[in-house]
């Protein structure tokens, strides 16, 4: 398994420990609007972001890789407001800090690998799909990691 790979797979445990059993993993991760939110409101996704190489060590490389994580849940469509859109992109946000502070503690669930996790958390403007009632909140994180450069004798 790649390094990308043992990540995503690590932080999608940590997630799935953060928001508990009434959340499942998305089926569309790139495209959420084709997600079904009927059956099942509750939804996350773990994407890969930009990876960016840092100073390191001889014969290592770094890097700082950042992740995206989509929150969605359904609301409750109201005719005179949007309390309930509102309430639900609140809770959202609360979500993604637990998350990201799941993910902190644990150091994405893959100490042998990653460094550290910066601080540079960003939790996006909430995206709202309006034919389905679904809010959407992404957090997005760097993690960074090192690995070996093989060296030809």
């Amino acid at each position: 398994m790649s390094t990308i790979d043992t990540l995503i797979t690590n932080i999608k445990s940590e997630v799935a420990n953060a928001l508990g059993s009434s959340y499942s993993e998305m089926p569309y991760t790139y495209e959420i609007g084709k997600n079904s939110f009927k059956s099942a409101a509750k939804k996350y996704a773990v994407l890969p972001g930009t990876a960016v190489g840092t100073e390191g060590v001889n014969q290592f490389y770094t890097v700082n890789q950042e992740f995206i994580i989509h929150l969605a849940d359904r609301f409750t469509s109201n005719k005179t407001g949007d309390s309930s859109k509102q309430a639900k992109v609140i809770a959202l946000q609360d979500l993604a800090h637990a998350v990201y502070q799941e993910i902190y503690n644990s150091k994405a669930g893959s100490t042998s690998i990653v460094m550290r996790v910066n601080h540079d958390i960003i939790i996006e403007e909430p995206t709202i799909l309006s034919d389905d009632n679904v809010a959407v909140v992404t957090l997005r994180f760097t993690l960074r990691y090192r690995k070996p450069i093989s060296v030809c004798p």
